[in-house]
């Protein structure tokens, strides 16, 4: 019975991580129809199920390498505000019918920060060509979105060399 347990343990963690591999292997782009982190429409929570009628929020994610090292980004937003305060709490509609919430930084579509502000400097990246993208996420994590379409912005930049 050990050995039986054992192989069905060994079987459902293969099944597992075979599963995220795919994931992970998915270049991200907005137009991408596989199966990606942002296809998930678990993961989602669409602005026209709050209740109120809020405006749909816009995001821009550029990025400006730095002179010393890593990079500069910058989230532009529209109808959203940044509310660290209220992290991990339940999804609210702010004055004005702002969505509220924080943004999420993937890195080759691997979650690397949570940002609580329009500014983050980015370091630590290995050479070579990196896609950046930020989403607009509630208090509780779940990416914001209009019509199941994530909110979020992406950037293609080139690392050069390793930033420290």
């Amino acid at each position: 019975m050990p050995m039986i347990k054992t192989i069905l343990s060994s079987s459902l963690i293969a099944l597992l991580l075979g599963g995220c591999q795919q994931e992970n292997d998915v270049a991200d782009n907005s137009t991408n129809t596989k199966h990606d982190h942002q296809a998930h429409h678990h993961g989602l929570l669409n602005i026209e199920s709050v209740g109120k009628a809020a405006p749909a929020p816009m995001v821009t994610l550029n990025a400006v390498e730095d002179s010393m090292n890593g990079w500069n980004l910058h989230i532009q937003v529209e109808n959203f505000t940044f509310t660290p305060e209220h992290v991990n709490s339940e999804v609210k509609v702010g004055k004005g019918n702002i969505i509220e919430g924080h943004a999420h930084l993937y890195v080759d579509n691997y979650q690397w920060a949570r940002l609580y502000s329009p500014w983050y400097h980015l370091k630590n990246l290995t050479p070579g060509e990196h896609i950046l993208r930020v989403s607009l996420n509630t208090n509780d994590h779940a990416i914001w979105a209009s019509a199941d379409e994530e909110i979020s912005s992406s950037v293609i930049i080139f690392q050069k060399t390793l930033t420290e």
